[in-house]
């Protein structure tokens, strides 16, 4: 038959060829024709709808077309800033310093483009009640892009193109401490700190069993001699105690006892060198401090009250997890007020916040305030733009812009500028020493009688055992 020649399979091979590449072109064609506004299906994925405030201000369109752009150079890029703790605004509401601005001025002098910026001020922007995606929404439909500590949430990612993270926006649970001074027991026996229990009990044990070493190898030594043999083991004990102290020492007359007592010796040495090494330092012994609630899972189960921002992601995130808490929403601008003053036995905020307030004296005054546990969730903060699903006409291309924005700030997150910008950001507005390096209100380097008192003591008793001693000999 014909089909079974050779010269008609290869006709074959090559009409499936041909059939192949023309419905390739076929879709490529229909994809094209389509344009940007066709939107690739994801299952599982429903539509996201956000509507914009209809009380929303009228603010000019400030955002660029980035179709035909690839690189920033030259370029200019409109953002709104969130109003976070450390950014500094003129009186026309223009940004002008904090974190912020910082890592935007350092990403223009590196991508050679120029920027502008307006801060964000939910209650002057969008009037009555409104949330933070309100105005991220909003601030993205005027904006190029919206820089602040927005988290990636699942329902934003369907609506908001997010970039490289710049701040830790994680939720963490604050909570009082209460510190407890140090015991007068404790004080008085902090000499023997330096070494654990095990360790003098070793100690003692070297003591006792060198002296019977001694006694068996030097029997006829100088330092034994005229001593019952019972007399002559307690002075041969005494003597590896006084090398200890320094009080007293050995006279071996033998190649063997010379050994013992080099190897004696040098331990004693390292003994001695570690003893003084640490005594100094845990001669003052330090308070503890304790917090009342240790978790979040602890709260719930005791049924206290948490603070928790009213308006922002971290509220959903604490009732997703413990939906039994016993949650109040308080305005952000009370900060730490609530838990100071007893109306909550914590709080949770974010770690970019919490980073301010440790260190300012209205705060956490005292450094009675800190955290506990780990954070709650890793809900890094980064900026974003509109997504392509919100711009159907592809328009502004803003995926494009966040490509080449992520990577200025991937190159500044990997010298560590990022870094440095925010710690530089946050403890410039401290008014205080950093929690844990300070000095105690009225502590005094000096040793006092208390920290003394135990070394007192133990030379009292001994002086004690030796006058009855001599009053029994007598």
């Amino acid at each position: 038959p014909f089909w079974d020649k050779p010269r008609a399979q290869t006709v074959k091979r090559a009409a499936m060829t041909a059939l192949f590449i023309a419905l390739t072109l076929s879709g490529l064609y229909t994809g094209c024709s389509a344009g940007s506004a066709f939107t690739p299906f994801k299952p599982g994925l429903p539509e996201v709808t956000w509507p914009r405030p209809a009380d929303a201000p009228v603010e000019p369109d400030r955002r660029h077309s980035w179709c035909h752009v690839s690189a920033l150079k030259g370029q200019t890029v409109s953002c709104l800033i969130d109003q976070d703790v450390g950014t500094v605004v003129d009186h026309a509401g223009y940004v002008k310093a904090g974190y912020y601005a910082k890592l935007m001025d350092e990403a223009a002098r590196r991508g050679g483009f120029q920027w502008h910026s307006k801060s964000a001020l939910l209650n002057a922007t969008l009037s009555g009640e409104h949330t933070f995606d309100d105005m991220i929404d909003w601030a993205s439909s005027h904006y190029d892009i919206f820089l602040g500590a927005a988290a990636a949430t699942q329902k934003r990612r369907h609506v908001f193109r997010f970039g490289f993270p710049l701040t830790p926006g994680n939720p963490v649970f604050i909570v009082p401490f209460h510190r407890e001074g140090a015991s007068l027991l404790s004080q008085i026996f902090a000499f023997l700190s330096p070494f654990k229990a095990p360790v003098w009990l070793a100690i003692l044990v070297l003591f006792i069993s060198t002296g019977v070493f001694y006694r068996w190898l030097e029997p006829d030594s100088e330092d034994l001699s005229g001593h019952t043999p019972s007399e002559a083991l307690g002075q041969s004990v005494f003597l590896a105690m006084g090398s200890f102290t320094g009080g007293a020492g050995f006279a071996p007359s033998t190649p063997a006892g010379r050994v013992l007592v080099l190897g004696w010796t040098f331990t004693i040495l390292l003994l001695t060198s570690a003893y003084t090494a640490n005594l100094a330092s845990l001669l003052v012994v330090k308070g503890s401090q304790s917090a009342d609630v240790k978790s979040l899972a602890e709260a719930a189960r005791r049924g206290v009250k948490v603070c928790v921002p009213e308006g922002t992601i971290y509220h959903q995130v604490v009732m997703a997890r413990l939906p039994g808490l016993r949650v109040v929403p308080i305005s952000r601008a009370l900060q730490t007020q609530p838990v100071l003053d007893g109306t909550c036995a914590g709080m949770v905020e974010g770690e970019d916040f919490w980073d301010v307030w440790r260190g300012q004296s209205a705060t956490n005054a005292r450094c009675k305030l800190g955290v506990v546990g780990t954070p709650i969730l890793r809900m890094d903060g980064s900026f974003l733009a509109l997504s392509s699903t919100r711009d159907p006409a592809n328009q502004y291309c803003t995926d494009k812009l966040m490509d080449l924005l992520s990577s200025l700030f991937q190159g500044m997150y990997q010298d560590n500028f990022v870094a440095d910008a925010y710690e530089d950001s946050y403890k410039a507005r401290w008014d205080m020493a950093e929690c844990g390096t300070e000095k105690e209100a009225g502590e005094d380097p000096a040793l006092g009688l208390v920290h003394m008192m135990g070394i007192f003591c133990v030379y009292f008793a001994v002086a004690v055992v030796a006058a009855a001693c001599h009053t029994n000999r007598s």
